[in-house]
């Protein structure tokens, strides 16, 4: 099934009522991942447009706080949304705080490490390998969402990764223990 038909099966789906569909913490958890989300695509849209190293500093200092705030807000939801994945007999699944905890690296490592260059270009890298990686932990948190709101084992298919990769619904992402990883792949 490709990834549309998925999308498309978990719009439909999702409609028909399950004991985690409409659950506090997944809708609440839902809309700090696409909070983040919009904060990642306005950095993103920043960081191409820096030609300066106060642009720079300027992209990072509006991002920074923010996707923090979105991933602390995520990590507090993500261990009863784990729960209820092992719950529903999909252990591997609970894997969510993991995925959270992986962005949450990724950022600080990314804020360490943004604006260091004199040379822009090597900024801009920095930037779209950050994107990269944090728009991938964004897509899979996305599918565990809609497997949460599916109240049901994942269906076949999986999700698009940032680059062009797929992730199917028994990926994890990297330095998740011995989950695995999705052939994208999160550093």
């Amino acid at each position: 099934m490709t990834p549309t038909r998925v999308l498309a099966a978990l719009v439909i789906l999702s409609g028909c009522g399950s004991s985690d569909t409409g659950s506090p913490d997944v809708n609440a958890f839902a809309q700090e991942v696409s909070s983040a989300s919009a904060a990642l695509d306005s950095y993103q849209a920043a960081t191409r447009t820096m030609t300066t190293a106060a642009d720079c500093g300027a992209a990072v200092g509006a991002y920074g706080t923010p996707m923090q705030n979105h991933l602390s807000s995520m990590q507090g939801a993500a261990g009863p949304m784990d729960q209820q994945m092992r719950n529903r007999g999909e252990p591997s699944h609970g894997d969510i705080a993991c995925g959270v905890n992986a962005m949450d690296n990724e950022l600080r490592h990314h804020l360490q490490n943004a604006c260091r260059a004199g040379d822009m270009g090597p900024n801009r890298n920095e930037a779209g390998r950050h994107v990269a990686v944090m728009a991938d932990g964004i897509h899979y948190l996305q599918m565990r969402i809609a497997e949460m709101n599916l109240g049901m084992g994942p269906l076949d298919g999986g999700f698009y990764l940032h680059d062009g990769g797929v992730m199917g619904w028994d990926d994890h992402p990297a330095g998740c223990g011995g989950m695995g990883s999705h052939d994208g792949g999160m550093p």
